[in-house]
């Protein structure tokens, strides 16, 4: 039952985790759309303004995971 019950509350931080991103991300998106707009505009390509956003969000996931990787390994040493 504990089993479960960790299993579950790890699928529902993902979940939050995966939502928060996607808030971010749109947010992100959203306030640079002139910005991209501009940037389509002169010539830039699709994959281009892509790769763009999709570093951005990578970004934040590394150092998610390299803070939340630093505490667990903090609070399972202590």
């Amino acid at each position: 039952m504990i089993a479960r019950l960790t299993t579950l509350f790890g699928a529902l931080a993902l979940l939050l985790a995966a939502i928060g991103l996607y808030g971010v991300t749109a947010y992100t998106v959203a306030r640079r759309t002139p910005e991209i707009g501009l940037r389509m505009a002169v010539g830039a390509e699709r994959v281009s303004v892509v790769t763009m956003v999709m570093r951005g969000a990578i970004i934040q996931i590394a150092l998610g995971l390299a803070i939340g990787i630093a505490i667990s390994l903090s609070v399972y040493v202590s």
